[in-house]
């Protein structure tokens, strides 16, 4: 404590001169009692009131504040001083590095790039519990008899394993597979799996073996490959079993190759976080993006929508240039789960970045859950905008709606099936590609359009629309005009949508009832339509078509019915 404070508590140390009294009546001045700071802490006597109340309010407050007042201002004034003269430095040495490397760029383009991260990682995050497909089927139709205690001794033994896909335990060992980090960019860590030298030799046996797989011998070989976990041949025997209807089978495989890709995993490869990437141009990538697209639809054909919505968000977090052409399916399992709020904004996201607007499926299924949402107790949409949004959809792709309605067992409204635009026209300017996508399309997503208030809804607005090209307040010429100018958009199906139908094509029958169109055919399944860009790092021999396997599938391509008009 200083001796400034000591004084202030003490009082001052200057011996007054003594008065008239008695020595014995005399009290120096430091040892009289004073009513201060701690005056409350006394206990034997009590001050008197007025003294101390004049003490207090009068005296120390006044030198105080003063004193308190002198040096907070003399401190503002140094402070001031100081900082003016290193504000005015620090402001010269800018502009001196302005003018030489020029003013720098403002920061919306790094605000708008934030901004559409945190929207991407609201929308396409995966979490773990939803990746589990025993969850779903928990909360569908309730837990069995001891399901609890099974669930929980389950997870206890998944409590260390990371990115469980399938649930069922496999005692594998390692026999050539492995993935190991391929760089890293940005927080985003790029995976890729690796082939030792003794999978090298079985993708080689393998590559040979399915130009002889029909025979008894090549068989054999596939079996082989089989037992030695070769995933390519996993997929490949899968394939074969979807094809003689043994599906139970197939989805056991699938599940199988699944669990061993994660099996051999790195440690750090997450299929929730959204940091990690499993780029298809890598060969060696290919398997593991073909059997979870495979396994999203199984799930979704045993009603575990919810489980196969997150399976496909994890392969567009894999891969963000969607090679499988994930967002052609990813609308159908969102309605068939009633995630109406999360595709409703995922839509407008598509619609914003990656061109949603040209894409029918999309704005169909987006006018469908503007409709379940305008019905909702907290309404985000309104009833109008549900109408606009459905009507618009309507004009810009007519040739769904009239298949749609007959998809549901609904006889076709007389006033809807006359109309040239819904009829003759929407026909006339739909390239084929198109009609087969569409037809695709409303295969899987029929149950959910069949629903009474939601076709009513629909031919509602069918109606409406008819209501106002014949009334001329929509201008039928410039609507019809804007109809083929995008149908030319598509005159023949992407590279994406090839690799996706070539994959679904074996389990057509199984998933929808057989209406996968016919696809160019491709030697190896597992790697199907291969991309420009492929980055082939063990030097395989790649397999490709035949001269006139490659023509016929390069015209079915441009003309999918072009084997029956052939035969024709």
């Amino acid at each position: 404590m200083s001796t400034r404070h000591m004084r202030k508590l003490l009082g001052s140390t200057a011996l007054p001169p003594p008065d008239e009294s008695d020595d014995d009546d005399f009290v120096p001045l430091y040892a009289k009692k004073q009513g201060g700071t701690y005056a409350a802490l006394e206990l034997d006597s009590a001050p008197d009131p007025e003294v101390e109340e004049n003490i207090i309010e009068t005296e120390e407050p006044e030198c105080l504040n003063v004193d308190k007042k002198k040096k907070r201002n003399n401190r503002k004034n140094k402070k001031g001083k100081s900082n003016t003269f290193d504000m005015d430095e620090i402001d010269k040495s800018v502009r001196e590095v302005n003018a030489l490397l020029g003013e720098p760029k403002p920061q919306q383009e790094s605000q708008k790039k934030d901004k559409r991260l945190e929207e991407e990682n609201m929308l396409f995050s995966v979490q773990q519990k939803n990746l589990d497909s025993n969850n779903e089927m928990v909360r569908i139709f309730g837990p069995e008899d001891d399901e609890d205690e099974i669930r929980r001794q389950r997870l206890r033994k998944m409590k260390y394993q990371k990115n469980i896909v399938t649930q069922n335990m496999y005692a594998f060992t390692k026999h050539g597979l492995s993935m190991s980090i391929k760089n890293s960019d940005k927080d985003v860590t790029y995976f890729v799996f690796d082939h030792n030298k003794e999978y090298r030799n079985l993708h080689q046996v393998f590559l040979e073996t399915i130009k002889s797989a029909q025979t008894v011998g090549g068989m054999a070989q596939i079996d082989f490959l089989f037992n030695e976990m070769h995933v390519e041949a996993l997929l490949e025997v899968a394939d074969r079993y979807f094809m003689v209807e043994e599906n139970s089978r197939a989805n056991e495989v699938i599940e199988q190759a699944i669990a061993y890709m994660q099996f051999v995993a790195h440690p750090c490869f997450s299929l929730t976080g959204r940091r990690s990437r499993l780029e298809y141009k890598y060969l060696e990538n290919r398997p593991f993006h073909v059997a979870l697209l495979k396994f999203a639809h199984l799930l979704s054909n045993r009603a575990c929508h919810r489980t196969a919505l997150e399976v496909v968000k994890a392969l567009l977090n894999l891969d963000p240039n969607d090679p499988l052409a994930v967002i052609f399916i990813i609308d159908t399992f969102a309605i068939r789960s009633r995630e109406h709020k999360w595709l409703y904004d995922s839509v407008d996201y598509w619609n914003r970045n990656r061109d949603g607007e040209f894409m029918f499926n999309l704005q169909y299924s987006q006018a469908m859950c503007c409709y379940h949402l305008s019905k909702a107790k907290n309404r985000k949409v309104t009833p109008e905008e549900a109408n606009d949004r459905l009507q618009k959809t309507l004009l810009r792709f007519p040739f769904v709606l009239i298949k749609l309605i007959e998809s549901c067992n609904q006889a076709v409204p007389e006033e809807i099936r006359k109309c040239k635009f819904f009829n003759e026209f929407a026909s006339l300017s739909t390239p084929q590609a198109l009609k087969d996508l569409m037809n695709l399309y409303i295969k899987f997503t029929w149950a959910r359009w069949r629903e009474q208030p939601v076709l009513e809804w629909l031919t509602a607005n069918a109606t409406e629309v008819i209501h106002k090209l014949q009334n001329n307040i929509i201008d039928e010429k410039s609507t019809m005009a804007d109809v083929q100018n995008r149908s030319r958009l598509f005159q023949k199906w992407p590279e994406e949508i090839i690799r996706h139908l070539c994959i679904i094509k074996p389990m057509s029958n199984l998933i929808v009832e057989g209406a996968v169109p016919e696809v160019p055919s491709y030697p190896l399944r597992t790697n199907p339509c291969p991309p420009s860009n492929t980055v082939n790092r063990y030097n395989y021999a790649l397999q490709r078509q035949g001269n006139m396997e490659f023509l016929q599938g390069l015209l079915r391509t441009i003309r999918p019915t072009f084997d029956n008009d052939a035969q024709n």
